[in-house]
């Protein structure tokens, strides 16, 4: 099964411009940190370096193109910090129609986002939340 997420990447340094990343599969934390840690290796936090890192991303107009994500993450080129969504669903049984919600998992720096995700045993648990005041 495919865990969708997108990746924008504000204050991009080679652009200019924010630019937003489409990736299919592995998008869960712990995936997502691997991604990043891809990106590292190849220089700078941009959405260049993240592209070079991992073949298979491809640039979107946002994250709202993609309607089927589980997964947002918002990295700030400048700071090299990240703030990560997880899309959560709710019947409405009034409306008879699901409900989505956006919500903030973790907002802090990339590096310490690595550091809190990559080992966790079960792949698809959720790191220990660190919220930026």
């Amino acid at each position: 099964m495919a865990t969708r997420g997108t990746y924008n990447f504000t204050n991009n340094a080679l652009s200019g411009r924010d630019i937003c990343i489409y990736v299919h599969h592995d998008n869960y934390p712990t995936g997502a940190a691997e991604k990043l840690q891809e990106m590292e290796k190849n220089g700078k936090v941009s959405a260049e370096s993240f592209i070079k890192g991992n073949p298979r991303a491809e640039i979107t107009m946002g994250h709202e193109m993609h309607g089927d994500t589980e997964y947002r993450y918002d990295i700030d080129c400048d700071t090299s910090t990240i703030e990560c969504f997880h899309r959560k669903s709710n019947y409405n049984e009034d409306s008879g129609e699901y409900e989505t919600e956006w919500v903030r998992f973790y907002d802090h720096k990339i590096i310490d986002f690595i550091a809190d995700c990559i080992f966790i045993p079960n792949h698809m648990e959720m790191p220990v939340a660190r919220l930026r005041a």
